[in-house]
């Protein structure tokens, strides 16, 4: 089977995965980890192969910059602009990057950052 094949059949698993979750009642949506981000990487999720959706909102007058890896810079990431910038990445079209860990950083000492994520519980 190709690496093409492989990769759809998986996706489609998710998708039935997801389906069957929402018609149950099996999704849960958290606040949290909220938290204040610096000068220095901060994790803001965990790896999680349950997760579906997240959203990062920068709640704070400066900039703060997101992304899956903790080698994160004020230059390398997704811009979460100040007062209100938020990023959502979803499942599937986000593909696998809703999974992994995410990292925020800032240019001062403490921006707020509100954290909200949906897990699918399969009951298998």
């Amino acid at each position: 089977m190709s690496t093409y094949i492989q990769a759809l059949t998986a996706l489609q698993g998710v998708q039935d995965r997801r389906a069957r979750a929402i018609l149950e009642g099996d999704i849960t949506t958290r606040e949290g980890p909220n938290s204040t981000t610096g000068v220095s990487a901060q994790k803001e999720f965990s790896e999680n192969p349950d997760r579906t959706k997240m959203v990062i909102v920068n709640g704070h007058a400066s900039g703060t910059v997101t992304v899956w890896d903790s080698s994160v810079t004020t230059s390398k990431g997704f811009i979460l602009k100040a007062n209100g910038g938020a990023l959502i990445v979803e499942y599937p079209d986000d593909s696998r990057l809703v999974t992994k860990e995410w990292y925020t950083i800032s240019d001062t000492s403490s921006n707020d950052i509100l954290a909200y994520e949906e897990e699918v519980r399969s009951k298998e």
